[in-house]
């Protein structure tokens, strides 16, 4: 009881470390509130002029085109012409709402229109893949597709709850 008086007395009798201007050992430095002020945008385009964004400054002048335009002569090759996506702005449903009531309370009614307007591919699916997938099923994602080429083994049903015990091979 008594050292820790003394050291209760020790740490009282030094004064909190920024407020007499000295810097005590072990003491985490002075907070300045000016360092979450807004950045200087002259200082910040003064940093950035000596970045380049492109390696080779010769590409700097080449064209960039759309998505079709790097695609449409791959798709001419195999006979086939560009199709326009369909958009699918679906709207959140009120049976929706109910489902999913949590995550519209976190997120938004337009962050979960976004989500069920989404489409995502998962290719290889390991432990982690699957609880991807799971978590994106629940959270309503409006296309999943599972992409995996290997072969089921008894090893991987331990961690893949997606697949039965009907799923392995049998020799």
């Amino acid at each position: 009881m008594e050292q820790q008086k003394q050291g209760q007395n020790d740490a009282d009798a030094l004064p909190p470390s920024g407020i007499d201007g000295t810097q005590h050992a072990g003491a985490m430095p002075p907070f300045g509130h000016d360092l979450l002020s807004q950045p200087n945008p002259e200082a910040v385009a003064a940093i950035m002029a000596g970045q380049p964004f492109l390696p080779d400054p010769s590409l700097a002048g080449m064209p960039v085109g759309g998505a079709n335009d790097f695609l449409l002569p791959a798709m001419m090759a195999n006979g086939s012409a560009p199709v326009p996506l369909q958009a699918r702005n679906k709207a959140v449903s009120a049976d929706d709402v109910a489902l999913y009531d949590r995550q519209i309370r976190l997120w938004g009614m337009a962050a979960q229109a976004r989500i069920q307007n989404a489409s995502a591919l998962i290719i290889t699916m390991r432990a982690l893949a699957n609880e991807v997938a799971k978590n994106l099923a629940l959270a309503g994602i409006g296309s999943l597709t599972l992409l995996d080429g290997a072969a089921v083994t008894e090893a991987d049903l331990g961690a893949q709850f997606l697949l039965a015990c009907g799923s392995t091979p049998r020799a």
